[in-house]
C-alpha cells in the first residue's frame, strides 16, 4: 500500500522550511495535498477540505465526516505516489477546538490505512518561548510562566504527553521525530527526506532565516495585523456587536480580509529574554519529558 504520511508539525521547528523547500519541491514523486507556501497561494482542494472539518465545530463535523472520507479514499486511489498532509496548524488549538481534538479527527480521516507520522522537534524550553512569542498577540496568557502553566497549547512540547497522545490516538501508524536543530549540521532536510523514504534526484537548499529583532535583553514580537489590533481596542464596544448583525457580517468579513495583511505600526512588543530562575523552572517541566526514541534514533533534550 502507498506510503500515507501526514507531517503534523511542530510549530517553530522549521515546519515553512520543510514545505516549501523539500514537499513543493518533490511534486513529481509525491501527492502533496499542501499546506503550499507562502499560504497565500492556491491551496488544493482536498487539503482545504480536511483542514477545514479536523478544525470545525463538533457538529459540522458529524455532518461532513462520511464525504471527506470519500474523497480521501478516491484521491488515494487515484495513483501510487506517497500521499503527504502537512500542517504545523494541526497541533495548535483553534477556538474551542483543542489540538488533541485534531488529532482524533485526523485518525478517524484516515483510520483505514496504515499512517507514517513525522513530527519535527525541538529543545522544548526554547521551542515554548518561541511559540510563546510568536502567539503572543493571539493569547491572553502575559508572562512565559504563565504561558507555559496555564495554555493547553505549551503542552506540545511536553513530549512524553505528545508522543502518549499520538500512540493514543491512531491506531495503526508508524512515527519519526526529526530534531530541528539538525539544521545547525546541515543535515535536517537529509534526515527528512530518509525518513520519507523517497527517492529522487532532486536539489534541496535550507535556508535559515529569522526575521525577528533581537537584542541581549529583549525579543520583540511581530506586529499586529490591522484586524487583530481593531478588535483587540474594539472588543468591549458596540462596535462589535455591530458588525456580528446578519446584514452587516458579510460587509464585515470582506473588511477583515482586505486588512488582516496590513501590520499596524508600533504594535510590536518587547519581552524579556528568559531570566536564570525562568530557565530553571521551565527545564524542571519540560527536560524531565525530553527524551524521544525513535526506530532510527534517539533525541535526549534533558
Amino acid at each position: 500500500m502507498k506510503p500515507i504520511i501526514l507531517h503534523i508539525g511542530l510549530p517553530k521547528t522549521a515546519t515553512t522550511l520543510v514545505q516549501k523547500h523539500v514537499f513543493s519541491v518533490l511534486t513529481e514523486h509525491i501527492d502533496y495535498l499542501g499546506v503550499r507556501q507562502p499560504r497565500t497561494r492556491e491551496q488544493d482542494t482536498l487539503y482545504r477540505e480536511i483542514i477545514s472539518i479536523v478544525f470545525t465545530n463538533s457538529q459540522e463535523y458529524e455532518q461532513r465526516i462520511s464525504h471527506v472520507k470519500r474523497l480521501v479514499n478516491e484521491r488515494i486511489s487515484m495513483n501510487d505516489k506517497p500521499f503527504i498532509l502537512s500542517e504545523e496548524m494541526l497541533c495548535v488549538d483553534s477556538g474551542e477546538t483543542t489540538w488533541q481534538e485534531k488529532l482524533s479527527r485526523l485518525a478517524d480521516i484516515f483510520n483505514k490505512y496504515k499512517v507514517h507520522i513525522l513530527v519535527t522537534v525541538r529543545e522544548p524550553v526554547a521551542a515554548v518561548f518561541s511559540y510563546f512569542i510568536e502567539t503572543f498577540h493571539s493569547t491572553k496568557y502575559k508572562n512565559i510562566l504563565d504561558f507555559v502553566r496555564n495554555s493547553n497549547g505549551s503542552k506540545i512540547y511536553d513530549y512524553y504527553y505528545l508522543n502518549a497522545t499520538i500512540v493514543n490516538t491512531f491506531k495503526n501508524f508508524e512515527i519519526n521525530y526529526v530534531p530541528f536543530e539538525l539544521i545547525k549540521e546541515d543535515k535536517f532536510i537529509d534526515e527528512i527526506i530518509l525518513r520519507l523514504n523517497i527517492k529522487s534526484d532532486a536539489s534541496f537548499s535550507s535556508p535559515v532565516i529569522n526575521n525577528k529583532k533581537e537584542n541581549t535583553k529583549v525579543v520583540f514580537t511581530h506586529k499586529k495585523n490591522l484586524n487583530s489590533y481593531l478588535r483587540s481596542k474594539l472588543k468591549n464596544s458596540i462596535f462589535i456587536n455591530l458588525i456580528k448583525l446578519p446584514a452587516v457580517k458579510p460587509i464585515a468579513k470582506k473588511v477583515a480580509k482586505l486588512i488582516k495583511n496590513i501590520d499596524t505600526p508600533f504594535s510590536q512588543v518587547k519581552i524579556p529574554k528568559l531570566t536564570s530562575d525562568e530557565q530553571i523552572i521551565l527545564n524542571k517541566i519540560y527536560c524531565p519529558t525530553s527524551v524521544i526514541t525513535n526506530n532510527k534514533m534517539t533525541i535526549d533534550y534533558r
